[in-house]
């Protein structure tokens, strides 16, 4: 065991050694007038710029953060994936999942004093679900048919379909705002929605107020005193620092610039939780790493092409880069073979690493003498960095004569370019909420947007027929057997076809100062500031 002093030097060297890395010998502080640790002011680094704070347009974990710091709905998913109550007391489902009753506070106040009534609610579903509003995660809502008000405190949904879906979805993707508030004509946003995406001032009911942003430097909120969970926020202030550096990042933490940092460098974690003053913890997630194409476009438009690029990829030494944050397995689920979730065996060997089956597959294809593989990744790290993993497939492909061309965007171009009308192969870790069925009817339904841009359908249309109507039924399983039978279904439906290639799941990570109390790894991996206090 090392004594004190020597654990001392460890943090001098480490974060001499941070420094360095990151080009510079000091760190680089706020923008003046944001005093760091004073007058309870909480200070959490994150690696991804927020590109807007409208909850039902969000795109990283890393924006949800600072989205959820303003906006609640009517229950939200805790740290440990459970579903509690926040603007509803309590709800209950029909027996045939196709209405949900809600009941609602009747102390909660928008952060411009209106209170929170159930005419908010409607106008908040209706909105998502209306396409003139262009809201981007209006697929994940359409399953609503109607909201009905039956009183001001009391709400009913009518559903197109059972949708096991509804509860899980409410933290992630959607949040409540006042009546009017998308309209043109609002106080400072006079053609509408902007306001809620750029300065969501008055809008929400959380326990943080919007005061500014700053891009690619800082968000700022403010307590809001009015907060209906009467011991909550302990802060008077909060500020996510946007860090996209892994070392500098972690300088900060070091430093005490910052409390806590989310995607901290999988290398160091071990070592970094140990050091005088700073703890870390992880939890199983549900989280997936995945290399993703356009099947319509060469080379990844021929199915042994693609079963020589599963095959071709050892996940165990992408494992290995990733020290104990990454779990690796090859069947397309979001979370793996953990905590007793569904996995389809089968599918995992049928798309798994074997090296002399993945030549194979390629002197069959038609690129019998390989070809060139384009290939995007985020800039920054989002949940696990990356670019180390891209290098490492890079370098296995090559053992089969597959030429990866590697190419990094920041966040804004990586999702146009990996999720747009022009896809190009990708590879990258999405982050699931608790739900085993969410991930796979993103990925493959053919109404999703995301599904669309890999062309699936238009290449296997009795497939992706056969898909879509596994993933109704999943959404309708009365027990955990029956969504299980369904959920392993859809990944076989994925292998069978080498439609999308899993390299294995992220582990939701978080380092902290050890004087933050009430900190919590977050299993869905959004970073949690409500309930934080310095001590």
């Amino acid at each position: 065991m090392k004594d004190k002093s020597t654990k001392r030097e460890d943090r001098r060297g480490f974060l001499k050694k941070s420094a360095s890395l990151a080009g510079a010998s000091v760190l680089p502080w706020f923008t003046p007038g944001i005093a760091l640790g004073a007058n309870k002011t909480l200070t959490l680094a994150l690696p991804n710029n927020p590109s807007n704070f409208d909850p039902a347009h969000q795109s990283n974990h890393d924006a949800m953060a600072c989205a959820q710091v303003v906006f609640e709905n009517l229950c939200e998913v805790d740290t440990n994936g459970k579903i509690q109550p926040a603007l509803a007391t309590d709800w209950k489902v029909s027996d045939d999942g196709m209405t949900y009753w809600f009941n609602l506070r009747d102390d909660v106040y928008f952060h411009n004093g209106q209170k929170f009534t159930a005419e908010d609610v409607k106008y908040s579903y209706d909105t998502v679900r209306d396409k003139k509003y262009k809201i981007r995660r209006r697929s994940l809502w359409t399953p609503i048919k109607e909201v009905v008000i039956e009183s001001p405190s009391r709400v009913r949904f009518e559903m197109h379909h059972p949708y096991s879906e509804l509860f899980p979805m409410m933290s992630k993707y959607m949040g409540i705002w006042p009546k009017g508030s998308r309209e043109p004509g609002q106080p400072g946003d006079p053609k509408g929605a902007n306001a809620i995406k750029k300065a969501p001032v008055g809008l929400g009911t959380g326990p943080g107020i919007f005061v500014d942003f700053k891009s690619n430097d800082y968000v700022e909120f403010k307590r809001n005193p009015n907060y209906w969970r009467k011991d909550s926020p302990k802060w008077d202030r909060l500020v996510f620092k946007i860090v996209p550096e892994d070392a500098v990042r972690v300088a900060y933490l070091l430093t005490n610039q910052a409390q806590a940092i989310t995607a901290p460098p999988p290398r160091e974690f071990v070592r970094l939780k140990d050091m005088p003053g700073i703890t870390g913890g992880t939890k199983s997630s549900y989280g997936l790493m995945m290399l993703t194409s356009n099947l319509a476009k060469p080379p990844m438009d021929d199915i042994n092409f693609r079963f020589a690029v599963s095959k071709a990829i050892n996940r165990e030494e992408v494992a290995e880069l990733f020290h104990g944050q990454f779990v690796p397995y090859a069947a397309y689920s979001y979370g793996g073979p953990r905590d007793g979730r569904p996995y389809n065996w089968d599918a995992d060997k049928l798309t798994n690493y074997d090296l002399d089956m993945a030549k194979d597959y390629l002197a069959k294809s038609k690129y019998p003498k390989g070809a060139n593989l384009d290939l995007v990744i985020p800039a920054v790290p989002y949940i696990l960095n990356a670019t180390d993993a891209a290098l490492l497939v890079q370098s296995q492909l090559a053992e089969i004569g597959i030429n990866v061309r590697i190419q990094t965007l920041k966040m804004r171009a990586y999702f146009k370019n990996a999720f747009g009308p022009d896809k190009t192969n990708n590879l990258h870790v999405f982050m699931n909420p608790p739900s085993n069925v969410y991930g796979l009817a993103g990925s493959m339904k053919s109404d999703r947007r995301i599904a669309k841009a890999k062309n699936f359908a238009p290449a296997y249309p009795e497939a992706a027929k056969e898909y879509d109507e596994t993933v109704l039924k999943a959404w309708a399983a009365r027990t955990p057997e029956e969504e299980r039978k369904h959920v392993e279904h859809l990944q076989w439906i994925i292998a069978e076809h080498c439609a999308a290639i899993a390299i294995g799941g992220a582990v939701s990570a978080n380092l902290w100062r050890q004087d933050l109390k009430g900190f919590d790894v977050n299993i869905c991996v959004t970073m949690r500031s409500r309930d934080l206090d310095i001590a």
